[in-house]
């Protein structure tokens, strides 16, 4: 356990001091979301069995977190990120997966890869960039679970105040989750090295 916890240190300083031989910019980031969904009916896999097309409502404020790897070099980053926001549901008792109207706790877990521009100047930066997600939407109530997981393409834009290797930020990404819209409002603090 020492030993693994040696080589990351050694790997994060080789990391720090390569950026500064040959310009580029390791990355690290946290971000608050607010995402606006536009939810679709869509198939569900249930664990139990069996596919049900489901249409969840969102009944309270979307919320989320996300967590950002980078590597910029010069004007182009690529971008690793994890996001998960969760809200509250209901299944109508109408409806054939459950047999009376079921609370559900909808999550989704989304992985982006993208790559994005940036221009720069003293304290601030505008960037714009695209790339794939794949996202994972779990539908849970206290006695069954439903699944939906796909890939789908995403843009996002944004604005960076520079503040030395501190950077705040404000991004808007637009994207789809199978047959619900989304579009992610957030807010963050990332780090360069």
């Amino acid at each position: 356990m020492k030993r693994s916890g040696f080589y990351i240190i050694f790997l994060i300083l080789l990391l720090m001091q390569s950026s500064t031989v040959f310009a580029w910019d390791f990355v690290v980031g946290y971000k608050r979301l607010l995402p606006r969904l536009g939810v679709s009916e869509q198939e569900y896999e249930r664990e139990s069995g069996g596919n049900f097309d489901i249409k969840p409502v969102v009944n309270n404020t979307v919320l989320g977190q996300s967590l950002l790897l980078a590597i910029k070099f010069e004007t182009i980053s690529v971008e690793l990120e994890q996001s998960e926001y969760k809200y509250d549901s209901t299944i109508p008792a109408t409806h054939a997966a459950v047999s009376e109207e079921t609370d559900i706790e909808c999550n989704t877990v989304e992985n982006r890869l993208g790559i994005t521009y940036n221009i720069e100047r003293e304290l601030a930066g505008i960037y714009a960039g695209v790339g794939l997600s794949s996202a994972k939407e779990t539908l849970k109530s206290s006695s069954d679970k439903w699944e939906y997981q796909g890939i789908s393409p995403f843009f996002k834009f944004g604005i960076d105040l520079i503040l030395g290797s501190l950077i705040a930020r404000y991004e808007q990404i637009h994207s789809s989750v199978g047959n619900h819209t989304v579009r992610v409002n957030s807010i963050g603090l990332l780090l360069a090295f």
